[in-house]
């Protein structure tokens, strides 16, 4: 299902770190759009939900602050699947 992500949902997902490691939705929106409007977070959020779909989840874990800011990350035992994914498009490319 991964071949089915548009270019902006691959976009996040290579940016997405490995667990335990995280990024919240605001900074991704901020490194992949320049903006953290709620149009942009949205955009991040629906990319997210596609992706978790794709590969049957997402890494999620909150920060230990009074926001308790959600942080998304690849799961462990999915990362050679994402790997694998940009080995083979990038050599069909």
């Amino acid at each position: 299902m991964l071949e089915e992500l548009n270019e902006f949902e691959r976009e996040v997902l290579k940016n997405l770190p490995i667990e335990p490691m995280g990024f919240s939705v605001e900074e991704l929106a901020e490194e992949l759009l320049g903006a953290t409007d709620e149009q942009s977070r949205r955009k991040v959020i629906t990319a997210l939900l596609t992706i978790a779909e794709a590969i049957d989840g997402l890494w999620i874990a909150h920060t230990n602050d009074r926001q308790r800011t959600a942080l998304f990350g690849i799961p462990r035992q999915t990362r050679q699947q994402v790997m694998n994914f940009f080995d083979s498009t990038c050599k069909r490319t």
